[in-house]
């Protein structure tokens, strides 16, 4: 007689992770706020264009570009902001900030050196590392060689070499 199959389990629904549902919260009071900040969604979505170029160009789970970007985008805009939020917040104003060349390059500009930053980073840290790494396999060897002449080569395990004499 053959053996019947083990029945297939079942998956259960996952439940919301926690993540999903703070991103839904989110996105859920920026819809709600919309109607009663227009002019300053207009000025941000004309303004953080760059940002979200960003975010949708960059793939993986790591999204440090968006964040490099977003972040100095971001702080380009908050004075034009604070100006409408404290002045005149409408939509002739908004318009009026968009038709200005000034703020719209002051933000691109912005967002531009946060590309700067993202790309220039990487072979600074990795050449700083590097450095530091060379400089503590000299501090060990310096230290292992001191052991030798105070020890002996006794004191190198089975299959090691001595320390490079230096010249």
């Amino acid at each position: 007689m053959a053996k019947k199959p083990a029945p297939k389990a079942v998956k259960k629904k996952e439940a919301a992770s926690p993540g999903n549902v703070n991103k839904m919260v989110v996105i859920g009071l920026m819809l709600a706020v919309v109607p009663f900040s227009l002019p300053s969604c207009m000025v941000l979505v004309a303004g953080m264009l760059p940002t979200l170029g960003a975010y949708l160009g960059e793939k993986g789970d790591d999204r440090y570009a968006f964040l490099c970007v977003g972040g100095l985008n971001l702080a380009a805009l908050v004075p034009y902001l604070f100006g409408m939020w404290f002045g005149v917040h409408s939509i002739d104003e908004a318009t009026d900030l968009l038709t200005e060349s000034g703020m719209l390059l002051w933000s691109y500009m912005a967002a531009s050196v946060g590309w700067l930053i993202y790309k220039a980073m990487p072979p600074i840290i990795s050449g700083w590392l590097a450095m530091n790494t060379h400089k503590r396999i000299n501090g060990l060897r310096s230290a292992q060689k001191k052991l030798v002449e105070d020890w002996g080569t006794g004191v190198i395990p089975h299959g090691l070499q001595a320390p490079p004499a230096k010249k």
